[in-house]
């Protein structure tokens, strides 16, 4: 079956890395689960002469078709992964958070490199800060490729005192589960820094509505197994995918997001919050408050890297 370009792509930033390779292929088994087009975008950032400066430098034409063998190269092996979907390539003008944020706009989901690669690079690196505070879809950090198989749940770390932004990430959360096929776990972040106790009544009814939407998904709801929020648990840990909000774009990064990415060895989808704009219309509505349906997000993802800027995707 044909993948359409009338829908929206997962976009992969590469920069020829093995850790952008990696993202790639992050990004071509979302799509090829959800039977969307791969995007592979690559940012070129050589300065371009003045006109009148005289011809084009060697260097920066050699490096420019060096780039876009690249990627050629890198197509060819993803479509022995995802047989008869559409996957096709760009080198695009621009610094990495420019060309990034621009493919954000159309992009069902953007992939980036595997987080907390390298020390030097603290929690996200300045690119990764830019991209994931602004883009409007949701964003993939890939995983460290680790040969191994994880067939833990989708775990979704949600805080439903912010009602919007929490129906958002569990629609997200629960696509994810459907299309993975696996279980999914919803964390009651509001039990943080309180009382151990059961999760809230309000998140678990919205976990109700869930299974009644998706009786194919075995979903459960449970407190952090960390009170304090500061340390993620053995069922985190052990996720195939970790679902957290971006928080306010204007704001700090949120400290679980922060503990998330700095901790996790497992992939990490970061969703925007209910402010951010959507590029078309919600696949499933979800709703903290009773008898009401919100509005959830669904998208796939990219990744983003570049040769000049890979310190900053955690290499």
């Amino acid at each position: 079956m044909g993948v359409s370009s009338r829908f929206p792509a997962v976009v992969a930033g590469v920069d020829g890395y093995d850790l952008a390779a990696a993202a790639a292929a992050a990004a071509t088994a979302v799509a090829r689960r959800r039977l969307l087009p791969v995007r592979l975008v690559r940012a070129f950032d050589r300065p371009v002469p003045s006109p009148g400066a005289g011809p084009v430098p060697p260097g920066r034409e050699a490096a420019r078709r060096a780039a876009l063998a690249a990627l050629g190269d890198l197509r060819e092996t993803l479509l022995r992964q995802y047989p008869g979907g559409q996957i096709t390539t760009a080198l695009v003008e621009g610094t990495a958070a420019e060309v990034l944020l621009e493919e954000t706009a159309s992009a069902e989901l953007l992939v980036l490199g595997p987080h907390g690669a390298a020390p030097s690079s603290g929690v996200l690196g300045r690119v990764r800060v830019e991209v994931v505070r602004r883009a409007p879809c949701p964003v993939l950090c890939a995983a460290v490729p680790s040969g191994r198989v994880v067939d833990g749940p989708v775990v979704a770390l949600v805080d439903p005192r912010d009602a919007a932004t929490s129906s958002r990430l569990l629609s997200t959360a629960l696509l994810e589960a459907t299309t993975r096929g696996s279980d999914l776990e919803v964390v009651d972040l509001s039990r943080t820094g309180g009382p151990v106790g059961p999760a809230g009544t309000g998140l678990a009814a919205a976990v109700e509505r869930m299974g009644r939407a998706a009786p194919g998904v075995r979903i459960r709801c449970r407190r952090p197994d960390d009170p304090s929020g500061r340390h993620l648990g053995p069922a985190e840990r052990g996720a195939q995918l970790l679902v957290v909000g971006r928080g306010d774009p204007a704001g700090a990064l949120p400290p679980v997001l922060r503990a998330v990415l700095s901790q996790a060895g497992v992939p990490v989808l970061l969703v925007p919050p209910a402010a951010a704009p959507l590029a078309r219309a919600p696949v499933l509505a979800l709703s903290l408050a009773p008898g009401r349906a919100g509005d959830p997000d669904r998208r796939p993802e990219r990744s983003d890297l570049s040769p000049t800027d890979r310190s900053e995707y955690g290499r």
